[in-house]
């Protein structure tokens, strides 16, 4: 090993033999980056390693992050089987807070599977929230940008990234932060200049990240701008998608995500005077509701963690950037949000 001393990682990891590695859904740069490095640092220490992504990607997804280094060796799959044969003596969560996080848990034909607590169990996150009891084992934390600085500070020894590790690692923290522009501090910096130097041309990944946009996505920007509600009392752009409207206007989940991403991506806190942006829809079912919202890193004062676990959610995510789940009638928890929307910002005196 290149380190000189024991890391917390190299005594959780001591007597380990066989490694199950999975890193958490939903799929982005961060998960990518923080399992195959893991990965290739594990086998690297002579450890046997079975990594996976809990779900298939799509064909959209494959495409989208397919310029990623190594990215072939990114498997994904279902995880219930390799939890259920138990065939390892380590199980290694990347990146996720909550259970449901790890195995497709989307796919309601078969049953929830166990967390084997009898195994050794190692956490790396550095989320925010109500995190389930998932691991005695755990390097977390929650200042840190992105799971792949956590990896990168106290994991996986500098010396050990070869170009494509560094470029990966580069990718992840470029992700996370939005190209730097939120939720970075010193040390993410120091390790975007120490992977710089180590050769990373950051270009490619700039351009396929936030640029090469496709004419169909930019079609799904326009129907953002031309749906969403902009509340001046509330100072938050809204854009509400029931089942009823997805239906009338012909959007499936191919639209739909795109229309997802637009929003979150490009217009929620984009807009001079308005502090947060919330998408609220039925993806899939009428009554099943998704919220996604994300603040202003300028001018947001409200911890949306803390405004959707007033709501019922589990208050993970970050003070920027957080959302929920919920089963209840569409118009009834849009008013319900916007009330405690209200009492929010009256509590913080904003």
């Amino acid at each position: 090993m290149y380190n000189i001393h024991m890391t917390k990682f190299d005594e959780y990891i001591e007597g380990s033999k066989k490694i199950l590695l999975i890193t958490s859904q939903p799929v982005d740069p961060d998960c990518i980056s923080s399992g195959l490095v893991m990965k290739k640092y594990l086998e690297h220490l002579g450890l046997n390693v079975t990594f996976r992504f809990p779900k298939e990607l799509t064909q959209e997804e494959v495409d989208r992050n397919s310029y990623m280094p190594l990215f072939n060796e990114f498997i994904h799959s279902d995880t219930r089987t390799l939890l259920t044969e138990g065939d390892f003596d380590t199980l290694i969560l990347l990146d996720g807070i909550n259970w449901v996080q790890f195995y497709d848990y989307k796919n309601k034909e078969l049953p929830e599977p166990v967390l084997d607590k009898g195994k050794k169990i190692i956490q790396i996150d550095h989320h925010l929230g109500n995190p389930e009891d998932l691991a005695t084992n755990q390097i977390k934390n929650n200042k840190a940008s992105s799971t792949i600085e956590i990896i990168l500070s106290e994991v996986v020894p500098n010396d050990f990234l070869n170009k494509d590790l560094a470029t990966l690692t580069y990718i992840g923290l470029m992700g996370d932060t939005g190209n730097f522009r939120w939720n970075f501090n010193p040390t993410t910096l120091r390790q975007a200049a120490m992977l710089l130097d180590k050769g990373v041309n950051p270009t490619e990944a700039i351009e396929h990240m936030f640029f090469m946009k496709k004419k169909e996505y930019m079609d799904m920007v326009k129907y953002v701008l031309e749906n969403m509600e902009y509340d001046d009392e509330l100072k938050t752009v809204f854009l509400f998608l029931p089942q009823a409207k997805l239906q009338a206007d012909g959007i499936g989940e191919h639209r739909y995500r795109l229309i997802k991403e637009a929003f979150i991506n490009e217009i929620s806190f984009s807009i001079k005077g308005y502090t947060i942006g919330i998408f609220m829809a039925e993806e899939t079912t009428k009554g099943k509701i998704k919220i996604s919202a994300r603040g202003s890193n300028l001018n947001n004062k409200l911890s949306l963690p803390g405004f959707f676990k007033a709501l019922g959610g589990n208050g993970g995510g970050h003070f920027h950037a957080s959302g929920m789940e919920i089963d209840c009638d569409f118009e009834e928890f849009k008013s319900k949000m916007k009330h405690v929307l209200l009492e929010k910002f009256r509590e913080i005196k904003f």
